[in-house]
């Protein structure tokens, strides 16, 4: 027997302009006998395409509905009680200070010293303030003091020169800037302070002046004792005199050093008419975050 090759129209088809071959007229062939087989694949991909992605949308906005939406809704609620910056900024910026007791006394002859008590109740703000007084036909200089954080002292005019005595006398605040204390450097502002200040007062005597005992000007001499584990450079200090519990004068002092665990004997003279002084405050005038005010050890 013999075999025989099959043959097709398709095979013994030749194109004479080279424009549609052979194997072209094959493929449209295949492609027209199955058009409908790859419309069905085709339809059964975009199905499966749509099944999942609408699938995940639904779970995911059922989701949403369920648990991102009451979320949402608590947020929402939070920001609109959102803490106001602006006004908690208020609250930490440098409080005013405080002042009080404003008084005027004779210091002898035509001078009068003027003082007032100053309170800055920040804990981390230095005050600097610039003040004067002024009073019925004048004023003083301006005076410059500094205060530090949660401290109080004075704010004093020593030895106004007036040929009266000055009347209806005021404290003017001429302007207060802040020095803050940066809480990365110091963290407690007020135990790094006390740990510097401590300072007493003994030996405390007071000698009224006597023109029969020859003794021209009012004694004041006492102690000032450094208690504290720091040496000074030129400290100085207000002294505040007191007369059963009522401010009487002031006075200013400054000592070449103090040495710590050291005592300093201080003696006073004033001209004042009629003081009468039985205890005494000590204001210290140290600004204790300047490096340049303490003794090092290897100075000493």
């Amino acid at each position: 027997m013999f075999s025989r090759k099959k043959n097709t129209q398709f095979s013994r088809y030749v194109d004479v302009n080279n424009d549609f071959s052979n194997k072209e007229l094959s493929l449209s062939m295949w492609y027209l006998r199955h058009i409908f087989t790859l419309k069905k694949i085709a339809i059964g991909i975009l199905m499966t395409w749509c099944v999942v992605t609408i699938g995940i949308g639904i779970v995911y906005w059922s989701y949403y509905l369920f648990v991102g939406y009451p979320q949402d809704q608590r947020v929402f609620a939070e920001l609109a009680s959102f803490p106001n910056y602006r006004a908690q900024q208020e609250l930490y910026k440098a409080q005013p200070i405080r002042l009080s007791h404003t008084q005027v006394f004779h210091a002898g002859g035509n001078f009068y010293d003027f003082v007032s008590t100053v309170n800055n109740d920040n804990e981390r703000y230095q005050a600097i303030v610039r003040y004067h007084y002024s009073f019925a036909g004048g004023e003083t200089s301006q005076q410059i003091a500094a205060v530090l954080p949660g401290q109080e002292t004075l704010l004093v005019q020593y030895g106004f020169e007036t040929m009266k005595f000055p009347a209806s006398i005021s404290l003017v605040i001429d302007s207060v800037s802040w020095r803050r204390v940066n809480p990365h450097v110091l963290d407690d502002v007020q135990q790094y302070i006390d740990e510097r200040f401590d300072f007493g007062v003994e030996n405390f005597d007071f000698v009224r002046a006597s023109r029969i005992e020859g003794i021209d000007g009012h004694q004041i001499r006492f102690d000032i004792v450094n208690r504290s584990a720091y040496s000074y450079h030129a400290p100085a200090f207000h002294i505040e005199f007191y007369d059963d519990g009522q401010r009487s004068g002031v006075y200013y002092i400054e000592l070449d050093t103090l040495l710590s665990d050291d005592q300093e004997h201080i003696d006073l003279r004033s001209f004042a008419d009629d003081l009468q002084v039985n205890s005494i405050v000590l204001y210290p005038i140290i600004d204790v975050f300047d490096a340049s005010v303490y003794i090092l050890p290897g100075d000493m």
